[in-house]
């Protein structure tokens, strides 16, 4: 069993017990404390005030003082604990005793036990939280506040990319309630919050698998003709052609991104996925359709040419036939006339 810095509670310990002290009821309330005790049963206690270290108790109408290590659930810091203090106040919790002394009297629980009721999160349902850390990330928050701290503490992320505009992100402090959408968890076990028009595979790591893999990517072509690339009809992707991922064939790849149509299907491998911008890096490294795409501009260039030499052609001889048949209109006129 852990063991509690003396030295680091005195102060606050002997406000607490010298104040109980001058109580001329307290030997009937030590004694009923004595009787839970000496049953062994779980013992409830209120949390009273937020001290350094722990909380002031109020156990069997008595003070008595809890250590934040020997709260129901942990925070990895304390800045967690007057996060969710406010909303835990006044609320019962269960303990054992650890520390137990009459002369003077001084009461230290453990809530270390089994005492909460199974929580049931439903993916894509709403739940309020509060922010009890932020990091650059995300947001970390304890849904159970949701379920009034009856199924204990349930903490999961709030990714950054959830907030938009970002300001909305740098605006949130801890403390603060959110309500936001339940989206599984990821490859680590981590219940993971957001955005329920975010896809979960964004957030929980599964979006990662696709990193080498060779996927179909469409092009789309909008009204002011700029490129787009939807990857397996559902992800956003991008498309660079740089040096770093085209060392010797950049330009290439550029031509034949110039001759792309709408609609157009190719095959690229995913290099890298933008968890901020939700988009996959893409590499199009397949010669058979680059030569399509770009034969595209020869074949474009040779069918201009043709058409170009049959409009002259086809100009060349209505002029002909335009000619031949004034000239003989003239004839006959003019004959016609002499006759």
């Amino acid at each position: 069993m852990k063991t509690i810095k003396w030295n680091t509670l005195k102060l606050d310990l002997k406000k607490i017990f010298n104040f109980q002290e001058e109580k001329s009821y307290l030997p009937k309330l030590v004694e009923n404390f004595e009787k839970l005790e000496k049953r062994g049963e779980n013992i409830p206690f209120k949390i009273a005030e937020i001290r350094r270290n722990g909380f002031v108790i109020k156990v069997a109408k008595l003070f008595g003082f809890i250590s934040f290590n020997y709260m129901p659930w942990k925070y990895e810091n304390h800045n967690s604990w007057n996060a969710v203090y406010p909303s835990i106040k006044g609320k019962v919790f269960f303990g054992k005793t650890h520390h137990f002394c009459k002369n003077p009297i001084s009461i230290i629980l453990n809530g270390e036990i089994p005492q909460f009721k199974k929580p049931e999160l439903n993916e894509k349902d709403k739940y309020k939280g509060i922010i009890i850390n932020k990091t650059k990330y995300g947001l970390f928050i304890d849904v159970g506040y949701h379920f009034n701290w009856d199924c204990g503490s349930i903490v999961g992320m709030v990714h950054k990319s959830n907030f938009a505009p970002i300001e909305t992100f740098e605006n949130v402090e801890i403390g603060e309630t959110i309500e936001s959408f339940f989206l599984g968890s990821n490859n680590k076990e981590q219940l993971i919050f957001g955005d329920n028009k975010v896809t979960k595979e964004w957030l929980n790591g599964e979006i990662e698998k696709l990193v080498g893999e060779i996927l179909p990517v469409i092009i789309i072509k909008n009204n002011d003709d700029k490129t787009s690339y939807l990857v397996n009809e559902k992800y956003n992707a991008t498309l660079p052609a740089i040096s770093r991922i085209y060392p010797t064939n950049k330009k290439i790849i550029k031509s034949a991104i110039k001759n792309f149509k709408n609609g157009d299907l190719i095959h690229c491998e995913i290099l890298k996925v933008n968890k901020l911008d939700k988009t996959l890096q893409l590499k199009w490294d397949f010669a058979h359709e680059i030569d399509e795409i770009i034969s595209r501009t020869y074949n474009q260039e040779n069918e201009l040419k043709n058409q170009i030499n049959k409009f002259k052609e086809g100009n060349n001889s209505i002029e002909n036939i335009a000619d031949k048949e004034v000239i003989e209109r003239l004839r006959k006129n003019t004959f016609g006339n002499t006759v």
